[in-house]
């Protein structure tokens, strides 16, 4: 019986809070369901059907061969409003398989394309007019932590970016991440699961410093940080720092120019990075290498071609023991079609010509990319990339990703491969 006093005590308090101290409370009261009511909601149904195709795969390479299968996703997600500058989100995703056909293979692993569930999104956020800070589960669009939006399921971080505009032109961001997410349940087994960022491998496919499983834990993420500059008419200017701590350091540089030429925009870019063991890593392994970029293009209208050339320095003269400079996620074009991880462009000791085309027309947009890559070894590899995008309407969308590759000596002196991928979505988004 004591508790009914204390109810009662509770409920007389308040009936007599002075009129001020009322009105304070309910205009927080206001803020807080205003903030919720308000708040911004989205989604997306989506179905993937993906045909893979490659021949002759090297013994034991359970990604070899033919695989096909097809994937329906919902996602949900939800952005309170702002209170006081800050605001808190979150997004799920369910992925199921429809069918899939896989040579030794079931639930679509061999296509990445198989079935999961996982919180996406999961943060917190602090915004005003010159800066933001946003803490938790989040995509990222950076040279080395994109999202990659090639499979249902995307790429996310867990760590906090902070991103400023300063006088002068000049921009900052600054962040730490310490996990990311697989492409699907083939790479983690539960929702919450996510691997640490840790993951130097050798040529072939194997952690430089132990197994997998025994790496998570071992370091401290990667701090990121970024200075761009925009102080010149046309021209923008960036340098960035990744420190991926006990692995490696990638320092590097882009210098953009697009100046209008006539009837037509000029677009050259130079990009730069250096890439250095340190910590445990610098005693058993050595990444050092460095990446070179320069391209020139024009944009007319609706359409925007580049020819570029890249090169990617080899750390060690052994074939190999060579190690691949993670610079894949450098490139022009959605990564993870063929060209990625092992195969044509990117890797340490190689030197590549791409040329790359847009055309954009109303509810149409396509992108075209064709890479020769020579390799040390002599290997010459070459790829060709299409992706073709049409909004039927202004919420159902269409999207097909075709790519052929072709390698030489890639199982040896003589073994070719030739590999296919084959990718539709369709879905709706609101």
């Amino acid at each position: 019986m004591k508790k009914y006093p204390i109810i009662l005590l509770v409920l007389l308090s308040v009936l007599l809070l002075p009129e001020a101290s009322r009105a304070n409370f309910q205009a927080v009261d206001d803020l807080l369901y205003n903030a919720i009511h308000n708040g911004k909601v989205w989604g997306q149904l989506q179905s993937v059907t993906m045909t893979q195709n490659w021949d002759e795969p090297p013994a034991g390479d359970k990604w070899g061969g033919e695989a096909s299968s097809s994937s329906m996703s919902v996602k949900f997600g939800y952005e309170t409003a702002q209170w006081e500058n800050f605001s808190a989100g979150a997004e799920w995703q369910k992925v199921g398989m429809l069918w899939e056909e896989n040579e030794d293979d079931d639930d679509g692993k061999k296509n990445n394309n198989n079935s999961t569930e996982s919180i996406n999104q999961l943060y917190l956020k602090y915004k005003s007019d010159r800066q933001s800070l946003q803490a938790g589960r989040q995509y990222l669009k950076l040279e080395f932590l994109r999202d990659n939006p090639i499979r249902s399921k995307m790429h996310y971080y867990e760590g906090i970016v902070y991103r400023a505009d300063l006088p002068s032109q000049f921009d900052i961001l600054f962040g730490h991440v310490s996990r990311f997410s697989g492409l699907s349940k083939e790479w983690f087994k539960d929702i919450d699961s996510t691997f640490s960022l840790n993951g130097v491998i050798d040529r072939n496919g194997n952690p430089l410093t132990g197994s997998a499983k025994d790496n998570i834990g071992n370091t401290d993420g990667v701090y990121v940080g970024y200075l761009t500059w925009k102080g010149l008419s046309n021209t923008t200017l960036q340098v960035y720092d990744y420190w991926f701590d006990d692995i490696i350091n990638i320092v590097g540089g882009n210098l953009y120019f697009d100046p209008p030429m006539g009837p037509v925009r000029g677009i050259f870019k130079l990009r730069f990075a250096k890439q250095d063991s340190i910590g445990d890593l610098d005693d058993i392994a050595l990444v050092d290498s460095y990446l070179a970029e320069l391209s020139a293009g024009f944009k007319y209208e609706n359409l925007e071609l580049h020819m570029g050339y890249t090169t990617v320095s080899d750390p060690k003269e052994n074939e190999t023991n060579k190690i691949f400079a993670p610079y894949d996620s450098l490139f022009v074009a959605d990564k993870g079609m063929i060209g990625s991880g092992t195969l044509a462009s990117l890797n340490a000791g190689s030197d590549t010509i791409w040329w790359l085309g847009r055309y954009n027309a109303g509810n149409f947009k396509s992108l075209f990319i064709l890479w020769l890559t020579e390799e040390d070894n002599k290997d010459e590899n070459a790829e060709l990339n299409i992706i073709l995008t049409y909004n039927f309407t202004k919420r159902f969308y269409g999207q097909t990703k075709t790519a052929f590759g072709k390698f030489k000596n890639f199982n040896g002196p003589g073994e070719d491969m030739d590999r296919q991928d084959l990718r539709l979505f369709l879905g709706y988004k609101f």
